[in-house]
């Protein structure tokens, strides 16, 4: 009878260790999103967006300062709401670009979108983005796409 609670107490113990943390959601999140972004983008292709745009030690770097900046000017429980908006997107099938936007067009977010940007900038997300993007092929294929999209 006392191994019920001691293996519930181990349990419960054990619960916070297997917690996802904030950087470990905005990875998966991150990640999730710009796959199912491109995969639009890239529609007809066999492209791996996957491989792409997966994070690597830098990228969790950089997102440990963005993390830490949007919590000091907004909140844990803004950037919690970010991040159930977008696991509510992501959940939502998009057919193609348009469908996409449309989506992500009632997103709410925790600061306005210029300084969004100069945070992601500040804390070099957005350089890492474009040279993976470059490295892996990812921003020709959208140019390719892109042109192909704009000849039919």
């Amino acid at each position: 009878m006392r191994l019920i609670p001691l293996a519930a107490l181990s349990l419960t113990l054990a619960t916070p260790a297997l917690a996802e943390t904030q950087l470990e959601r905005m990875e998966r999140l991150s990640e999730a999103m710009q796959v199912k972004m491109f995969s639009a983008m890239l529609q007809g292709t066999d492209f791996d967006v996957a491989s792409a745009v997966a994070w690597d030690d830098e990228m969790r770097a950089s997102a440990e300062c963005v993390l830490d900046a949007y919590v000091a000017e907004s909140s844990e429980e803004d950037l919690e709401a970010v991040f159930d908006q977008m696991e509510e997107i992501i959940a939502q099938p998009a057919a193609d670009m348009a469908a996409m936007e449309e989506q992500m067009s009632n997103f709410a977010a925790p600061l306005p979108e210029e300084r969004a940007i100069e945070i992601n900038r500040s804390c070099g997300m957005v350089d890492l983005q474009m040279q993976k993007m470059q490295e892996s092929g990812l921003m020709n294929a959208m140019m390719q796409a892109q042109m192909q999209s704009q000849g039919n």
